[in-house]
C-alpha cells in the first residue's frame, strides 16, 4: 500500500485497512454472512465508488478513509475502475485461451479432413479443417496479445 510506504499510515493502521479490504472482497464476490445479507450471489460487486467506500467504512469503521490521504477523488476513482476492469479482463482473457486450446485440439482431431476454402467469396482450393482452426486459432492469439 503506497500510504504505508510513504509514511503517510503505520503499519497497524495500514494491516487494519487491509483487512477491511478484504472483507469487501469476499462480500463482493457474494459470499453471503445470512439470510438477509445484502451481498448474496445474485448481486454483483459494487461499480460505485461511493457504494465501495461505504462498504469500506462498515468494515472497518471511519479510519480506513485514511488510506486516500495525500490522493484525489480522481485518482481513486481511476484506481478503482482498473480493479472492476481486472476482474472482466482476467474473465475474457480465460475464456479467451479456452477457446484457442480447444481450436488447437479440434485442430488435431480434423488435421486430414478436407474443408472448401475461399478467396474473396470465390471457391478456392480445398484446405484441412486442422489447417483453418489453426488459422483461426493464430487470429485469436494475435487478439490475445493486445489486450493487456
Amino acid at each position: 500500500m503506497a500510504a504505508l510506504d510513504s509514511g503517510i499510515l503505520t503499519k497497524e493502521q495500514a494491516q487494519h485497512v487491509a483487512n477491511a479490504i478484504q472483507e469487501v472482497i469476499v462480500r463482493g464476490d457474494g459470499e453471503a454472512s445470512g439470510p438477509n445479507d445484502q451481498n448474496d450471489s445474485s448481486q454483483p460487486r459494487p461499480t460505485d465508488y461511493l457504494e465501495v467506500q461505504a462498504m469500506l467504512r462498515e468494515a472497518g469503521g471511519p479510519e480506513t478513509s485514511r488510506m486516500h490521504s495525500g490522493r484525489s477523488r480522481q485518482c481513486m476513482l481511476a484506481t478503482l475502475h482498473r480493479c472492476f476492469l481486472r476482474d472482466r479482463f482476467l474473465m475474457i482473457f480465460e475464456s479467451l485461451l479456452d477457446v484457442r486450446q480447444q481450436m488447437l485440439s479440434l485442430g488435431i482431431t480434423y488435421a486430414e479432413t478436407l474443408v472448401p476454402a475461399y478467396t474473396n467469396g470465390v471457391q478456392a482450393q480445398p484446405v484441412t479443417m486442422g489447417h483453418l482452426l489453426c488459422g483461426y486459432e493464430s487470429a485469436l492469439q494475435r487478439t490475445s496479445q493486445r489486450l493487456p
